[in-house]
């Protein structure tokens, strides 16, 4: 068991909390979750928390906070399977999908990590229900029963392998009434005594047998009300046990129950579009629009209803009528791409599957704005915001040339937003169909779009261009893997590099309208991998690739249709290829042209030039919520580096950004750098790659760097290591050439 301590109001080095509209400090971090849907909830008091795969937040009912909660705050990760409190001990229990266990007591944390460290437990660790007795948690698991002591933080024991002859046998529920103990199993309901016997042992369980009046099999759900045991079972019948005699519970429907809870001397039965409550006497339905699909409720003392709906997310009537309770943020993920539209993030969840099958996702799409999250759905109450109802967009672009933005659809075609309309069907002569499976879009300089199609048949279009006058033009490949093209990027000579689904790359000169076939034949391609994952260009117009076995770079692709013989070249770091044993998944090549990795196993940024490596990623050492890395995407002005990972979206501010050749709305933050500040200063807006000089006011040189892009950071130390004094500084910052110069202040107070 591992011990920490929660402070919510703590900033650390890297983590901060901060409004959307705010830039968040150098090295921090920030989390980017959907809180529109919820699954488990657990009352504290006058909070309530509320917890999905990926999300985790919770409100308080006396000021009227939302505040949200992550790996930032000291939890364990989001990703949560169910949430309790305990009002005895004031400990809020947050089990995750992974087998981690996190205790809340006050301002202090505990967690529990052997479930998840397990190398014993070969079924799912995700938890399935908690009950609370007297300052113990039993915790329901498909391995068994984990018995938790809310006062020492520790596993006090686990009841496991409880099926026949010892099997292992799937645990869904726990109940205690009087002196018995039982359990919703896959084989029924099985129940001991809770003192006088060896509950680690199988042969100390009872089964209820059909000969009692019960359905034969699983028995998902159990409670305790009014001193009678309810359950439910696979046949989506509810029993109850009362004067030990088994009977439907004909008070409550029995049709698919989706929660069986008792909150405040109530039976809560959820259903789909509503939940039931039986008080003993008679049974009220709670039905409201917003009821869609209930997994979890309670009522508070004061009467409160609050419901976690996996549609609606939190829901609660304290003000009367029931109304959603959330905090901003994207729609449902994870995101399959991350892209961006001029300073603008978008999120979009795709796509298609592992084996290139449309998802038949309904989500839309997020942009990250100055001022958060917007969320673009087909059912918005925001007209601008309101998409035509579209499955699976997957990629998008940006045309500043007539200022029109484009999202498109593994599928379903393209959406269109010209300035004078909203967002509608893109629809003209010449177009792709509104089938068609897009995959990628891009805009050139001259505002032609250019659009990928992916498995187009023989003599189908696979790529298009539409020039800004609105003229289409289609291009065929004869080439069957070209067809198959899931991404591309343009590089300065306006050759297409695609990347495919069979393996390798395919490069497309549309002037020529001639294509070349790049694989790991040496001569042909060279690449170290034939899968390929990513494929990106550096501000030296070199072509990057990430494979199934590390990264590589075409230095020359000018040469790829002139010379017969073209090899990518796979960089070399400390003696060894760079991440030559790693799944390449993601490349972004920052303001400062260096590289941004991700793979598998986190992510990793190294210098331009591949000579040093300045940071890898991972969830065991950074805020990232998981190690498996999608896609990554950087804002340009703000250098923030989004990661869009298997289990969420979180950023991290780094220290390069796009720049210019002239210095432009220089930015320093924080300024004045006040006491107890231990971060990074940035200064933003430079001219590219300028050598910067921190001076005294008397003149006398503190500190001097290089901007990498348009940023250039300062620890607040001299060239000696020392902290800098109280006082005013000069900033200089100056091209290699001397015809780029900017002076500004910053001020340290400590």
């Amino acid at each position: 068991m591992y011990r920490r301590i929660f402070l919510l109001i703590v900033v650390t080095e890297w983590i901060f909390h901060t409004a959307f509209s705010q830039d968040i400090p150098i090295g921090t971090w920030r989390t980017h979750a959907s809180y529109q849907s919820a699954k488990t909830l657990a009352i504290a008091r006058n909070t309530v928390y509320a917890g999905s795969t990926g999300s985790f937040f919770s409100y308080d009912s006396e000021t009227t906070q939302l505040q949200t909660l992550s790996k930032l705050d000291g939890f364990s990760n989001t990703s949560i399977s169910k949430l309790a409190y305990d009002t005895q001990t004031g400990t809020l229990i947050v089990a995750y999908n992974d087998g981690i266990i996190d205790l809340l007591q006050g301002t202090e944390l505990y967690t529990i990590t052997s479930i998840a460290s397990s190398i014993s437990i070969t079924t799912s660790k995700q938890n399935n229900h908690i009950l609370i007795n007297n300052k113990l948690a039993y915790l329901a698991y498909d391995f068994g029963v984990v018995v938790v002591d809310l006062l020492s933080h520790q596993i006090k024991e686990t009841y496991q392998n409880l099926g026949v002859n010892g099997a292992t046998l799937a645990i869904y529920g726990t109940a205690i009434l009087n002196t018995k103990i039982y359990l919703a199993t896959a084989s029924g309901v099985l129940f001991a005594p809770q003192t006088g016997v060896n509950l680690l042992d199988f042969t100390s369980w009872n089964r209820i047998s059909t000969s009692e009046g019960v359905p034969a099999g699983a028995a998902t759900m159990i409670a305790v009300f009014a001193n009678q045991i309810y359950a439910v079972y696979a046949t989506n019948e509810i029993f109850k046990l009362a004067n030990e005699k088994w009977s439907k519970a004909i008070e409550l429907p029995q049709s698919k129950p989706l929660f069986l809870k008792v909150s405040q001397q109530k039976l809560l039965v959820g259903y789909p579009q509503k939940i039931v409550v039986w008080n003993g006497q008679a049974a009220i339905t709670l039905a409201h629009s917003l009821i869609l699909y209930p997994l979890d409720a309670e009522y508070t003392s004061s009467g409160t209803v609050w419901i976690a709906d996996v549609v609606s997310g939190l829901l609660g009537n304290e003000k009367g009528d029931f109304q959603q309770y959330a905090p901003s943020g994207t729609i449902p993920g994870p995101f399959q791409r991350l892209e961006h539209w001029d300073s603008e993030i978008v999120a979009l969840p795709g796509g298609y599957t592992n084996s290139y099958t449309a998802k038949q996702d309904t989500a839309g799409f997020s942009v990250f704005t100055s001022s958060g999250w917007q969320n673009y759905i087909s059912r918005s109450n925001d007209v601008p915001r309101r998409i035509p109802a579209t499955k699976d967009l997957i990629t998008s672009t940006y045309n500043p040339v007539n200022q029109t933005y484009y999202v498109a659809s593994f599928g379903e075609g393209i959406l269109v937003k010209s300035p004078d309309s909203n967002w509608q069907r893109l629809s003209e002569n010449g177009a792709p169909p509104a089938s068609a499976k897009v995959t990628g879009m891009t805009v050139d300089t001259n505002g032609t779009l250019w659009v990928l199609i992916y498995g187009a048949f023989s003599g189908e279009p696979s790529f298009y261009a539409r020039t800004v006058e609105g003229i289409w033009k289609a291009y065929t490949f004869s080439i069957f893997a070209a067809r198959q093209a899931l991404s591309f990027v343009m590089d300065d000579y306006q050759y297409f590099w695609m990347q495919l689904s069979s393996g390798g790359l395919w490069v497309f000169d549309p002037a020529n309208n001639r294509g070349k076939l790049l694989s790991t034949t040496t001569g042909q391609g060279g690449l170290p991998n034939a899968s390929v994952y990513a494929v990106a260009k550096d501000s030296l117009g070199q072509i990057w690739v990430g494979t199934g076995r590390g990264a590589a770079y075409f230095f020359n692709p000018w040469e790829v249709f002139e010379s017969q013989s073209i090899d990518a070249i796979t960089p070399v770091y400390d003696g060894r290829q760079v991440l030559r044993d790693e799944v390449v998944t993601s490349i972004y090549i920052d303001g400062g042209n260096r590289k941004w990795f991700g793979s598998q196993n986190g992510a990793w940024l190294f210098d331009a030039d591949i000579t040093s490596q300045l940071a890898h990623f991972t969830s065991a050492t950074t805020p990232l919520l998981s190690d498996n890395i999608v896609d990554i995407e950087i804002q340009p002005i703000t250098g923030e580096v989004f990661f869009a990972t298997d289990v969420g979206l979180i950023s991290y501010r780094g220290t390069a950004t796009a720049a210019t050749a002239t210095h432009n709305h220089v930015k320093v933050f924080p300024n004045p750098v006040r006491p107890g500040f231990s971060g990074t200063v940035g200064i933003s807006g430079l001219a590219a790659n300028c050598i910067v000089k921190i001076t005294d006011m008397a003149g006398r040189l503190v500190y001097q760097t290089r901007a990498n892009g348009g940023t250039a950071i300062w620890n607040v130390q001299n060239y000696k290591g020392q902290r800098a004094s109280s006082g005013m500084y000069l900033i200089f910052s100056s091209s290699d050439d001397g015809t780029e110069k900017f002076v500004t202040k910053i001020a340290v107070i400590e």
